[in-house]
């Protein structure tokens, strides 16, 4: 671990070392309008409308063997019916890469990044800070294969459920075909271990919803893989399908679930590592003209609950475990502007599941305007 460790410091100082060759100075901003029928994702169903704004402010360079990246940026989320829900997300990112061998087949990457959630009165306990690392490998011997292996590391603490406090190790490997038949093929395979600071008790979340656990959460594994097929039908049309499937290893993970706060933050409400399954998706995209793109998705996801039980609306339990069976359809059109690009997004979630709470369907339209800016 320790030689992996400087392996990576060598690699992040050389790409600082290395003459530039290019440099640029960007500054991209993006802000989105959401209309949410279902912003909790549950079967209250309260609606909220979204104004978001991203500014990101960025400097890299590439030089003839390698590249460097940082980046700082901030998310604002400002919600107009209920103002308390609003939260902003600092972040800071840096990468840097290089070629390492002679016959330039082999690259390396490494990335550090950090971010922070700040809400509002009764919203801030979701707030939490995240630092998160990466070290990957390609290896590209010739244009229609490809060979890349991934570590990722991430640690978030929260402000106010320490007892969520964790870290996660994810180990990834995936390889690619490309034919001359306008079709791609991925495999990747992928294995997770979240480990929890310490148990979760029924005390901790007793003032919060339902008060539900999931049992002392020590640590939890899960391994997951999937396939990508893609094909060109035309020279403006292709079409792809995904399968993956999750299973667990050890069955520890943690989740806090049934309350009336914002479902969307996955470490405490819908934690993966609480469940297991597949899902199959299929997505269409069309260039309708030049600068302009089409897009048709739909995905269909089981999930199977490992330690969750089902409740009624009244916290009785009716059922061991949860079984949920997830279905989005999402119609996205984006067209490039000569300043940067707009998007209008349709997107249509319906959750059915034998938790009453979480058996719901959910509609958002989202419109989205990047404006991307180079020195």
């Amino acid at each position: 671990m320790i030689a992996a460790s400087r392996g990576a410091a060598f690699l992040f100082l050389v790409a600082l070392s290395t003459f530039p060759v290019f440099a640029q100075v960007t500054v991209d901003a993006d802000i989105s309008w959401m209309n949410d029928d279902n912003v909790e994702n549950n079967a209250f169903r309260f609606a909220d409308r979204i104004t978001s704004a991203d500014v990101r402010l960025a400097y890299a360079y590439d030089a003839e063997r390698s590249s460097f990246l940082v980046s700082a940026g901030t998310i604002l989320n400002y919600f107009a019916v209920v103002p308390n829900r609003t939260f902003w997300m600092p972040d800071l990112q840096l990468r840097g890469g290089m070629i390492l061998n002679d016959e330039e087949t082999l690259t390396g990457e490494l990335s550090l990044g950090w971010s922070s959630r700040s809400g509002r009165n009764e919203y801030a306990f979701m707030d939490h800070c995240i630092f998160s690392g990466s070290l990957s490998v390609a290896y590209d011997p010739t244009e229609v294969f490809s060979v890349n292996g991934l570590y990722s590391y991430r640690s978030v603490s929260f402000t106010m459920l320490s007892p969520f406090d964790h870290a996660e190790h994810t180990f990834s490997a995936s390889t690619a075909w490309s034919f001359e038949t306008r079709t791609s093929v991925i495999l990747r395979g992928s294995l997770g271990a979240k480990l929890y600071n310490m148990a979760i008790s029924d005390s901790t979340l007793s003032a919060r919803g339902r008060n539900r656990t999931d049992g002392s959460a020590a640590e939890a594994v899960q391994a997951w893989t999937s396939i990508r097929v893609a094909q060109g039908i035309t020279e403006h049309t292709g079409f792809s399908l995904t399968a993956q499937i999750q299973r667990n290893i050890r069955n520890n993970s943690a989740s806090l679930a049934g309350t009336t706060q914002l479902i969307s933050d996955e470490e405490l409400f819908d934690d993966r590592y609480g469940y297991e399954g597949w899902t199959l998706s299929a997505m269409l995209t069309e260039v309708v003209w030049e600068g302009t793109r089409l897009r048709l998705a739909y995905t269909t996801q089981e999930k199977d609950y490992v330690l969750l039980p089902a409740f009624d609306l009244d916290g009785i339990q009716i059922s061991d475990l949860r079984n949920d069976r997830r279905s989005t359809t999402m119609l996205a059109l984006e067209h490039d502007l000569s300043f940067g690009s707009i998007q209008a997004v349709y997107e249509h979630i319906v959750n059915r599941s034998n938790d009453p709470l979480f058996d719901y369907p959910n509609t958002a339209f989202t419109v989205q305007l990047s404006v991307p800016i180079g020195f």
